[in-house]
Order: C-alpha cells, then sequence, then structure tokens
C-alpha cells in the first residue's frame, strides 16, 4: 500500500462522504495538491462546474444546524451529570449501620436494611429500588440506579466512558457556541486533508466534551433556564426561513400543558437529533403561558412538583392548578407513599390560608389534576405574601414530611398563566418560622353597596368570605355576619341584620342581600356601615371574629368603598374589606338593645 503523502488519493471522512453525496462528486479527491495553495480556491466538481453561492450557504447552514444540535445533546447529558453529582454530594450516611442516602440508623427499632448490587452498600426502603436484571429482581439505591440511566441516557454504554467534565473550558458557554456567527467556510475547504482516523478521534474528543453549566439563576426570579432561549436572545444569522425549515423537519409534540411534566421543559433523555428537537418545541409556549423551571442544581432528591397559577387583577383570584409530581420519597413499608399537596399563604394564620388537595394512594409520582382558588388576594398581597406548597405522606398516624416550595407572589404578573416546574426542596430552617405566622389577620369579606334614588333604599349585598380565623376545635368556624347603621332615627325601621350561618368552613359564600329602607342620601352620607363577623357557638357566648366599619370615619379602603357607592347611586360597587381585630361587637350590642326589632 502506498503512503498517504506520495499517493494522489486518499480515503474520504464521513463529513466528506456527506458533502460529496452533496456535491455528486466520486468517492475519493484528488489530494496532491498542497493545502496552502487549496484554502481559498473554490470547491469544483469533476465537470468544471462551480457551485452556485446559495448551494454553498445552503451547505454551511447544514453544517451550523448540526453543530448545534451536537453541542445541545453536550448540554443535557451535563445536566444528567449534574443530578447525579448532586445526589452523591447530599449522601450523609455511611453505608453500613445507616443508609447511605438518608442517613437514617438501622436496628429493631429504625429501618430495615437492604444491600444495593453495584456499591455494596446499605439502604433503607424508601432510599431503594427494585429492577429487573437478566429475569432477576434486584435492588439498587438512587445514587446507582441513577448512574445506570446515566450510563444509558447519555451514550456512554457504546463508547464504555462517561463524558469528561473537564474537556470544556468553563469560559465557554452553549449558546455562544450554538450561534457561532463565522461560517465554516474554510472547515469545509480545509477538512478534505483529514485522514478518516483524525476525524474518529476528533470525534472522540467531541464526545467527552460537554459545555460549563448554566450559571444558577436565584431562585427568587423562577427564569426559564433552557438553551433555546438564549439562542433567541442572541440571534444567528441564519434566516427565519430556514430556522422554519429545521423545526418542521421535526415532529411536534401534541400533548396539552397539563400532561407536561418538568422533564418536558428540560432537554429531554432519548437519542440527540428528536430529543432536541422535541425540547425546541416544548420550549415554545403559547403567548398567554409562561413556563418557568428550577435550576438543577436545586435538586435535593425530594422529588419535583408540577403547577400552573394565574392572578386574575380584576377579581382578587388567585387560581392554582396541581399537575402531578415525580420521584417523591417513599415513606410507607412497601415502598410507596400517599401523597397529598398542602397549600399556605405567608406571613398569615396557618391554620385560615390552608388549602388541600385530595391524596393519591400507593405511588411516587402522582397525577394531581386539582384546582384551588384563593378569593380575596389583593395587589398588596401579591407584593408581600408568598405561597407555600408542601407535599406529605398521609398515615393513619400523622403525616411524613415529602418536601416543600416556596413562591414569591411578586415574581407572577397578572392576568398571565404561568406554568411551574420546580424541584421540592427539604423544610424551611426553624429561624424563618416565626415571620409565616401573623396574629392580626382575621380575614375578608367581600361587600357590594348601592343606594338607590328612586327608592331612597340603600342595599348592602354580602358576597362571600375568605381566609377567616379559625375559633372552633376543628380548625374550623361557622360563620355569620352582622350589620349594623348608626346611628338611628326612626324607631320604626330596621337597622339591623343578620346574614345565615354557614357551617364548618373559613371560606363561607353567603350571596345575601340587604335593604336600608326609607333613608336620603344626605342622611346616609354622615351615617357608618358596620360590619362584624361572629362564630355560631351552642351554649355559649358566639366568638367575635373581626369588623370594619364604613362611613366619612373611615380611612384607606374602608372610606374609599364609602365615596364611590355615595358618587356613583344606582350602581353596585364592589370591594374586599380587612376584618379588624377590634370589637366592634361591644358597641353594636349596646346599640342594639336600643332598636327596635
Amino acid at each position: 500500500m502506498k503512503d498517504a503523502g506520495n499517493s494522489a488519493f486518499v480515503c474520504p471522512n464521513d463529513r466528506q462522504l456527506q458533502l460529496r453525496a452533496k456535491l455528486s462528486s466520486g468517492w475519493s479527491f484528488h489530494s496532491s495538491r498542497p493545502l496552502v495553495n487549496r484554502v481559498n480556491s473554490p470547491i469544483t466538481p469533476p465537470n468544471n462546474q462551480s457551485l452556485r453561492d446559495e448551494e454553498i450557504e445552503r451547505i454551511k447552514k447544514v453544517l451550523e444546524r448540526a453543530q448545534r444540535i451536537e453541542l445541545l445533546e453536550q448540554e443535557r447529558v451535563g445536566k444528567l451529570i449534574d443530578r447525579l453529582e448532586n445526589m452523591k454530594k447530599h449522601a450523609t450516611g455511611n453505608g453500613s449501620s445507616q443508609c447511605v442516602l438518608c442517613a437514617d440508623g438501622f436496628g429493631m427499632l429504625g429501618a430495615s436494611a437492604v444491600i444495593c448490587v453495584d456499591c455494596h452498600k446499605s439502604v433503607c426502603n424508601k432510599c431503594s429500588i427494585e429492577t429487573v436484571y437478566n429475569q432477576q429482581v434486584i435492588t439498587l439505591c438512587k445514587i446507582c440506579s441513577e448512574n445506570r440511566e446515566l450510563w444509558k441516557k447519555s451514550g456512554a454504554w457504546f463508547f464504555r466512558s462517561l463524558p469528561s467534565r473537564s474537556s470544556l473550558p468553563a469560559s465557554v458557554k452553549p449558546s455562544a457556541s450554538c450561534i457561532s456567527a463565522t461560517p465554516l467556510k474554510n472547515d469545509i475547504l480545509t477538512s478534505e486533508d483529514d485522514s478518516s482516523s483524525d476525524e474518529q478521534q476528533n470525534n472522540t474528543g467531541r464526545l467527552n466534551q460537554r459545555p460549563s453549566p448554566v450559571t444558577a439563576i436565584p431562585h427568587d426570579h423562577f427564569t426559564t433556564v433552557n438553551p433555546f432561549q438564549q439562542i433567541s436572545e442572541n440571534p444567528s444569522p441564519i434566516s427565519e426561513h430556514d430556522r422554519d425549515e429545521s423545526i418542521d423537519s421535526f415532529k411536534t409534540d401534541t400533548r396539552s400543558s397539563k400532561e407536561l411534566s418538568i422533564e418536558d421543559y428540560l432537554p429531554t433523555v432519548q437519542s440527540p437529533i428528536p430529543s432536541m428537537a422535541s425540547s425546541s418545541i416544548n420550549l415554545r409556549p403559547s403567548p398567554s403561558i409562561v413556563v418557568n423551571t428550577s435550576s438543577p442544581i436545586d435538586d435535593c432528591g425530594f422529588g419535583t412538583l408540577d403547577f400552573e397559577i394565574i392572578w386574575k387583577e380584576s377579581l382578587n383570584v388567585l387560581t392554582i392548578t396541581l399537575l402531578r409530581a415525580r420521584s417523591l420519597r417513599s415513606c410507607d413499608s412497601n415502598g410507596l407513599s400517599d401523597p397529598y399537596v398542602k397549600l399556605h399563604l405567608v406571613p398569615g394564620v396557618a391554620k385560615a390560608t390552608k388549602l388541600r388537595s385530595h391524596t393519591i394512594r400507593r405511588t411516587l409520582n402522582p397525577d394531581f389534576d386539582e384546582t384551588l382558588v384563593y378569593h380575596g388576594i389583593s395587589l398588596e398581597d401579591m407584593k408581600t405574601k408568598s405561597l407555600k406548597f408542601s407535599v406529605y405522606d398521609e398515615d393513619s398516624v400523622g403525616s411524613d414530611f415529602l418536601g416543600e416550595y416556596r413562591l414569591r407572589l411578586s415574581t407572577i404578573r397578572a392576568d398571565v398563566k404561568e406554568a411551574y416546574a420546580v424541584y421540592l426542596q427539604n423544610k424551611t430552617e426553624d429561624i424563618e418560622l416565626p415571620t409565616d405566622e401573623d396574629k392580626n389577620e382575621r380575614g375578608k369579606i367581600l361587600l357590594s353597596l348601592m343606594y338607590s334614588k328612586p327608592t331612597n333604599n340603600f342595599h348592602v349585598k354580602v358576597i362571600r368570605g375568605s381566609q377567616l380565623l379559625p375559633m372552633d376545635f376543628g380548625q374550623t368556624s361557622d360563620p355569620y355576619c352582622k350589620l349594623v347603621l348608626f346611628p338611628s332615627t326612626d324607631m320604626g325601621v330596621k337597622w339591623n341584620f343578620k346574614t345565615s350561618v354557614k357551617k364548618h368552613t373559613l371560606q363561607p359564600e353567603y350571596n345575601e342581600e340587604f335593604i336600608f329602607q326609607h333613608i336620603q342620601l344626605q342622611e346616609l352620607i354622615s351615617r357608618t356601615l358596620q360590619v362584624t363577623v361572629f362564630d355560631k357557638d351552642m351554649g355559649k357566648k358566639d366568638d367575635y371574629i373581626g369588623g370594619f366599619q364604613l362611613g366619612q370615619s373611615a380611612s384607606g379602603d374602608d372610606l374609599k368603598h364609602w365615596l364611590m357607592m355615595v358618587k356613583s347611586p344606582g350602581q353596585w360597587v364592589e370591594m374586599w374589606h380587612k376584618l379588624k381585630p377590634e370589637q366592634f361587637y361591644a358597641n353594636s350590642n349596646h346599640r342594639d338593645s336600643q332598636i327596635s326589632r
């Protein structure tokens, strides 16, 4: 066999074969000319017809697209490695007398130990996973199971080695590499001198490279972390037509937003090209939905939670749709859990703001598909409060903690549905717990007022209450409202009313209208409407929850509501009011004794 340096023909590499398939050239290439003489020479096919500029541009764009896909695949594998290393970092046990992951002690009163077949260390039931290998059931710890998944999903089983983390400089970012504005024209021309063995070596080196992890974004920003957003922020010179062609060349994912999980918002873990395509489609939601995901460095091994949230400013309604949870910890002897989710508005009274989902039995990957609603959430609440998601395992005696997540409501935009896919965290430290309670909050009442000039009647509609303070032993109340308009002058007219009692609820719905008759508008302006809320009890005095007053002597929203009613006769004016702890009921009881019923 002739030496490659003296031969006029060399074996082409894979890139050359792909290029020549486009150019309709032969399987070999005359390479006796020196490299420096061919760098700037045009590509000339055998028929002496030079390529058109648009054909060269099309070839360059295909190569650029392949490079972007390759770099995105490297980033996907990097995230898998980050997840595995994060699990190893949080492993605190010794693997002999303690569980290697959660450090729970073994013994008669402790957890039972099982041996991982890969690392031969002891783990508890909730940190182990049973799988089938060679038609036999084996037990793996979660770290070894994740390591097997990494070998399978990254392609390391084929190359018989895991991708290297240090082969790519930390200064190189995927977005910068993906949108390189320098065409590969010279690379196309000069790469023809590379042998197939050199090309194999370069491919192996590129496989071992991976971009540096995406910079960790603070948890308070809740920004989507994905390479496609970075590409859009730094547009490449590729035309819109070619970008559409590249998207249309893949199959789109037609699943609804409720069927998506956190793994769908991040690059998926299947074969390189389809996974990048499906990720690009999933990360382009409709304009009315904003997708937010946590960074992989936030993974503490507690699993993930997917939910949607929207705040309607005009209605003061906060709607949370719990979608699903994945990879929760097992707390039962069968290796499963009975998970449910509790919501709290903090700071506030925990019992008054608690909302609870139903329980999904015997699963670590529950699908909730449940909507929970908070009424009376004002702009002030959105600026100062947070929403706490707590996941628990339901047991006959108590509940086991599975993870929590806190969302600052100030990050939510009005009237925009936002989808969140987040990692659950450990329980909040004790030093932060005192700030969660606000003993001064008593709840809110939604009131609607109208004055009718033709009839000289004052209409008051009690619509609903929200987040009322629980007064009974079962963390609930039996609330009702009392309305008093004073000072009263006509003893023959009724000036006080009561709503019906709503049993066992902190979110009562009344929708009851009351009419104060035969009162002139000028007289109404000088009077005060007092609204108080009580908890109905049997055999003892009713418990006072809170109250407020509307009139000229009021302030804030109470005064604003009164003035809007006076200035707009014949129109209903609706507004939420906070209950105050001042005991207005003492004065009202004294007046009630003087008013004829």
